[in-house]
């Protein structure tokens, strides 16, 4: 490992790993929460509109984190900051394990979707400044540990309230457990050389949005990641409606997000003997013509086996694209991040909609194939973005 900072060489590598399992502990609030909304909507007596806010607001502190969390990285100490905003992250649970009324559950859960994009951020500009030679690699692994954090929140949940545990306790026993690896983080903290991480650049994400092979990563980004979360939205929809599948379209999700998963562990294995860029180049345009055929075939197995297929093949496209991002810019990484985190907000607000308003005005069937369509442009930006040099 080519050690940027200060730290020594062992508790270098022990930081990056602590930082794996970070990401795996602060995924589980983000799929966990689903499982508890129809307990959250019976102790409140929420509408559906009040239930969607729950997911809107997140959102939208996601999106600010994703503006302003790459200037602030660039700042200060990122492993610092990194202990900051899992502290925050904690206490909300703890807030929202207190059943605090519906006004102020709303700002916990603003706060929280801030808290979770900030640290996604935070964690994979610092190992791409740590590891720059095995940036593509980490990045890939911290977000495999993503996935399986992802996987574990709903069983989490699930097991709790089987036992019959409270929904808001659930939050509850999570922080304590959370309040620990704070404490573990604190204590690691004091083996970063502070003054190391304080020599990269002022991140200014207007000065790289004229950088021409960011904006292009961060274009791929936003098809990829667009793609993706029309996958999220709608495919267990199309599975049953369209198919007639409903044990199909129970497992498609599932198996999609494992696949994702293995394809970060795939990418991490191979990125020292395969280019990265034209890796992902080849399966987007495998992807997509897989979904095509499977799309026309109009087989609800077919189908969720293609998803689960194509998503290993697929499945290390964002991390890759961060490192490509901070690979453009090395001397201010998170910056760099937020700009490529942007593309792929501006993806999950564009692509799932315009699927949404092709399905009322076309139908349904035919609406589908932005999925395929996406992924095809996207290994289109991604061959210019081979073309180009020191993205990896």
């Amino acid at each position: 490992m080519n050690e940027k900072n200060g730290a020594k060489p062992g508790r270098g590598r022990l930081i990056v790993y602590c930082l794996f399992g970070l990401m795996f502990f602060f995924s589980i609030s983000a799929t966990m929460t689903g499982i508890l909304i129809p307990d959250m909507t019976a102790h409140y007596g929420l509408t559906y509109g009040q239930v969607g806010l729950i997911g809107s607001v997140q959102s939208v502190g996601g999106f600010a984190a994703t503006l302003l969390g790459g200037v602030l990285s660039d700042r200060f100490p990122k492993l610092r900051l990194i202990c900051i905003m899992f502290a925050v992250y904690t206490l909300m649970l703890y807030a929202l394990g207190l059943v605090p009324p519906y006004g102020l559950l709303i700002a916990c859960f603003l706060v929280l979707g801030t808290a979770n994009s900030f640290l996604n951020l935070l964690i994979s500009a610092y190992i791409s400044e740590r590891c720059p030679d095995k940036r593509t690699s980490y990045l890939n692994i911290c977000h495999a540990f993503y996935g399986l954090g992802s996987l574990a929140g709903p069983i989490y949940a699930s097991v709790l309230l089987e036992i019959g545990i409270a929904w808001n306790h659930t939050f509850l026993w999570f922080g304590v457990f959370c309040t620990a690896v704070t404490l573990l983080l604190v204590f690691i903290c004091r083996w970063d050389d502070a003054a190391a991480q304080q020599r990269a650049g002022k991140g200014s994400i207007l000065a790289l949005l004229k950088n021409p092979g960011l904006l292009l990563v961060s274009f791929a980004c936003l098809l990829y990641m667009g793609q993706q979360s029309a996958v999220n939205l709608w495919i267990a929809s199309y599975v049953e409606t369209e198919l007639n599948s409903a044990a199909a379209a129970g497992a498609s999700l599932t198996l999609y997000w494992t696949g994702v998963m293995l394809g970060r562990f795939l990418q991490s294995a191979l990125s020292r003997r395969v280019d990265p860029g034209r890796w992902l180049c080849v399966c987007c345009t495998i992807s997509a013509a897989m979904m095509t055929a499977a799309l026309l075939r109009r087989d609800a197995i077919v189908l969720t086996a293609v998803l689960c297929i194509g998503a290993v093949l697929t499945g290390a496209a964002f991390p890759s694209m961060m490192a490509m991002g901070c690979a453009c810019c090395p001397e201010q990484a998170g910056a760099a991040t937020s700009v490529v985190c942007l593309g792929s907000t501006i993806g999950g607000m564009v692509i799932p909609p315009l699927v949404g308003l092709l399905a009322e005005q076309i139908s349904f069937s035919a609406a589908i194939y932005v999925i395929p369509v996406t992924l095809v442009l996207c290994s289109l930006v991604l061959m210019a973005c081979v073309r180009r040099k020191n993205f990896f």
